[in-house]
């Protein structure tokens, strides 16, 4: 059965394969993967398959796949096929050999979140476009990658995102016939002297910064709602850039659990956060604040607050206090904290299993097998590691 553009847009990849074919007919077939979906022309030549990339969805609709088709057809049986192929190659290629025409064609088939589409373009717009504009891809090498991550020397994190970026980039170029090697599989940030990004990640050092940096919170001239968010950050030691996008329907207030939606998590895995008193009283003092909002965390235009808005509270409590460079935690190092401590203290808390911990960092299972197959979220466990943590902060 022929394809449709209808067809052809709800065209998925099905589960547990590398790559779905749908065919249209007289050798026009699209190729579905997980990043692309392209359209590609097999030919038979004295018994020898040649399979021929015409171009990817959506830079190419169906309607423009059969012309080039019935194009090539007419080319194989008037040249040959080697002749055909490279006046096809002249005219279809010859038009995205710039990087960023094939960016233009890859981010709509870059299949994630709003959320993450929106960082990813201004990522593109901020860092990547302005360096790599003008150059043809295939020109393209492993020097040039190394001279522009130079840039982010001491923004690891950053260099990691747009590494990702620009893998993705590359890999797709590649599965299109643009190259004929992806570069940046080969670049190393730590031989570029980018540090780890877990660097970044700094915990308190001891009790007293810790103190510091919890009590602290209520020092600062920050709206209430900010506050309650750091807050809430440091009795859950959720990520902030979860706790920053949470809704007040997520909130089971009779069972005391956030059942938190996988769209907003790392793992894309819903996850359920236990509602201890000192959490549930945070909860009803923002509501204070944000009702009118369906963001727990809101901004007064309703939208959640940013994570610069956390960034400045914990500025002004390092301003404050004239915490060293050497001694500042950064927000993520909450989590850091909290693993360390309830490793440290299980004496206390009774939790003997490290599983829990990780799954009240929302981690996954790193044994692989067991985290395919144990489907526990070991709740009760966690309920009690949050517990014994919000009484550890309440008394530093």
């Amino acid at each position: 059965m022929k394809l449709t553009e209808l067809k052809v847009k709800n065209a998925k990849l099905e589960e547990g394969k590398s790559k779905t074919i749908l065919s249209d007919g007289d050798g026009l077939r699209l190729e579905v993967t997980k990043s692309s979906k392209s359209f590609v022309y097999r030919k038979m030549i004295d018994g020898k398959r040649k399979d021929i990339h015409l171009g990817t969805y959506p830079a190419i609709s169906l309607k423009q796949a059969r012309q080039l088709k019935d194009e090539l057809k007419v080319n194989i049986q008037k040249y040959g096929l080697e002749e055909a192929y490279r006046k096809f190659k002249g005219n279809s290629v010859k038009q995205k050999e710039y990087f960023e025409d094939i960016v233009a064609e890859w981010l709509p088939n870059y299949k994630v979140d709003n959320k993450t589409i929106q960082n990813t373009k201004s990522r593109i717009d901020k860092y990547i476009l302005p360096f790599f504009k003008g150059y043809k891809i295939k020109d393209i090498k492993h020097l040039h990658l190394s001279n522009f991550f130079k840039q982010f020397k001491d923004k690891p994190a950053t260099a990691e995102k747009i590494k990702v970026i620009l893998n993705h980039i590359f890999k797709f170029a590649l599965s299109s016939g643009y190259i004929e090697f992806n570069p940046v599989q080969d670049v190393k940030l730590s031989d570029l002297h980018i540090k780890n990004s877990k660097e970044h990640f700094k915990p308190a050092k001891d009790n007293n910064i810790l103190k510091l940096y919890f009590k602290g919170i209520d020092e600062t001239n920050k709206q209430p709602i900010t506050k309650n968010c750091l807050k809430f950050i440091f009795y859950t030691a959720l990520r902030q850039g979860t706790a920053r996008q949470l809704q007040w329907d997520m909130i089971d207030w009779e069972n005391d659990i956030i059942h938190i939606s996988a769209n907003i998590t790392k793992l894309k895995r819903d996850f359920d956060l236990p509602i201890t008193p000192q959490i549930k009283n945070l909860l009803k003092d923002s509501y204070k604040y944000s009702s009118y909002s369906k963001y727990i965390f809101t901004t007064n235009n309703k939208t959640p607050i940013s994570e610069t808005a956390l960034r400045n509270l914990k500025n002004e409590i390092e301003t404050i206090y004239k915490i060293e460079e050497d001694n500042k935690m950064n927000i993520h190092g909450i989590r850091h904290t909290f693993s360390t401590l309830a490793r440290e203290h299980k004496d206390q808390h009774g939790i003997q299993e490290d599983l829990a911990i990780e799954f009240s960092l929302e981690h996954k299972d790193k044994n692989t097998i067991r985290d395919t197959y144990n489907k526990s979220t070991l709740l009760k466990e966690r309920k009690v590691l949050i517990q014994w943590w919000d009484n550890y902060l309440d008394n530093l």
